[in-house]
């Protein structure tokens, strides 16, 4: 089995929070976004390291073959 996992977060824009400059509009609705998708990565990542970690016991057989 191969499981291929592509991480499709984004840099944040670090001069967003370093300046005295108004973000754009765009620019705070991307910082809006980008936050959701790190939760949802952050979560699936967790996720698929528990299910990993139960599918040796969940697909072995009672003899271990």
């Amino acid at each position: 089995m191969m499981l291929i996992s592509v991480n499709a977060s984004t840099d944040p824009e670090p001069e967003m929070d370093a300046s005295n400059r108004q973000p754009t509009l765009m620019e705070t609705v991307n910082a809006m976004s980008d936050v959701q998708l790190h939760r949802y990565n952050a979560a699936t990542l967790q996720l698929m390291k528990q299910s990993a970690g139960r599918w040796p016991r969940e697909l072995s057989t009672p003899n271990g073959g």
